[in-house]
């Protein structure tokens, strides 16, 4: 990636964002807000194309990732579930917990694939899903990655959806796996 500020790579089916500032900013200045505009106008056109997509956004801790998200759906129906550093287990057992919270539901079973498919936007709009700090579920828990791609294939939700999976770390295996998903190879 370039150290700009704001760089998009279109790769097949994933967009990465890399909404990182590289250099030192006062985050009030023109620098942070110019590049903030440019990723909230590249959001905003990613939710208008037709079908699904799949966003991996991507900035160090402190530079605004959760105001750019927040600022991006407003007045959009969305789902937003901000991982912890924990076990896959109770990684699994915490969105669940949300999910039923939020939604009103009871989950038949524990899994990210139910999960997805419980979510709902309530009308034919389309239903952005946001995972945060996703790099704590990626790492651990592979049927994360497998129900995303699935999601991301109309398999999981009936409706459009864009998925932005936020992230203050790289995560390698995010493109790879959901690469290898999609062509139905095994990693």
């Amino acid at each position: 990636p370039s150290s700009a500020a704001s760089d998009v790579y279109k790769r097949q089916f994933v967009y990465v964002l890399n909404c990182d500032i590289i250099f030192p900013v006062d985050y009030f200045g023109g620098i942070f807000m110019k590049a903030k505009h440019t990723d909230l106008e590249k959001l905003e056109q990613l939710y208008k194309e037709s079908g699904n997509q799949l966003v991996v956004l991507y900035g160090r801790r402190g530079c605004q990732k959760e105001e750019l998200i927040k600022e991006f759906c407003d007045g959009k129906k969305f789902f937003y579930y901000r991982c912890r550093q924990a076990s896959p287990e109770h990684q699994l057992e915490m969105m669940g917990e949300e999910i039923s919270r939020q939604y009103k539901v009871s989950l038949s079973r524990q899994t990210y694939e139910e999960y997805f498919a419980r979510i709902k936007s309530g009308d034919p709009s389309k239903l952005v899903v946001i995972i945060d700090e996703a790099q704590f579920v990626a790492k651990r828990d592979a049927s994360f990655m497998e129900a995303v791609a699935k999601l991301k294939k109309h398999k999981l939700y009936p409706g459009p959806v864009l998925i932005i999976l936020a992230t203050s770390s790289t995560v390698s295996v995010s493109y790879t796996h959901l690469r290898a998903h999609e062509t139905g190879r095994n990693l």
